[in-house]
């Protein structure tokens, strides 16, 4: 995927009938840091009902418990670079962002393999952390908090062309 800039664009020149207000704020600018003043890539996108993450780093989890936003079930990845995705398993499974999901899957967009240059893609990583913390899955949704199953999957798409990657309510 290019950049994300023409569906952002899109998302706010068209300002469709279900968006009442659009809400952007950058959540994360930083590159590979470990830097605890300093989250990594993160754009939240909050149009009417629509909330929408664009890239996951590190930090960007806490930065969107600060603005109140631990809901969020949209995530379009721009590219599999670590500090554009390091934030993506806290999100995933923390108490309070599963909690928020309720059975709802984590949705992620994002790149395919784009050999030689990407070796994987974005099915790859969501597939290989719902192995790396299946037993953490397991114990939380089974055992001790039994918070809801939904909440702990992924609905994942490869984006592998141009074009529109997410539409709702014909807008």
């Amino acid at each position: 995927m290019r950049s994300t800039l023409p569906l952002l664009l899109l998302l706010l020149l068209a300002a469709p009938v279900w968006a009442q207000s659009i809400f952007v704020r950058l959540l994360g600018t930083a590159g590979p840091s470990l830097n605890p003043n300093h989250a990594e890539a993160g754009l939240l996108v909050v149009a009417g009902s629509e909330v929408l993450l664009f890239d996951c780093g590190h930090g960007i989890p806490n930065r969107l418990a600060q603005v109140g936003r631990t809901g969020v079930n949209k995530v379009f990845l721009t590219h599999v670079h670590s500090d554009h995705t390091e934030g993506l398993p806290e999100l995933w499974m923390n108490e309070n962002t599963w909690g928020s999901r309720g059975s709802t899957p984590l949705s992620v967009w994002g790149p395919g393999e784009l050999a030689p240059d990407q070796p994987s893609g974005t099915a790859d990583i969501t597939n290989q952390l719902s192995t790396a913390f299946a037993t953490n899955t397991h114990i939380r949704r089974d055992l001790v908090e039994h918070l809801p199953g939904g909440g702990i999957t992924f609905q994942t798409a490869e984006i592998t062309s141009e074009g529109v990657v997410y539409q709702t309510n014909g807008s």
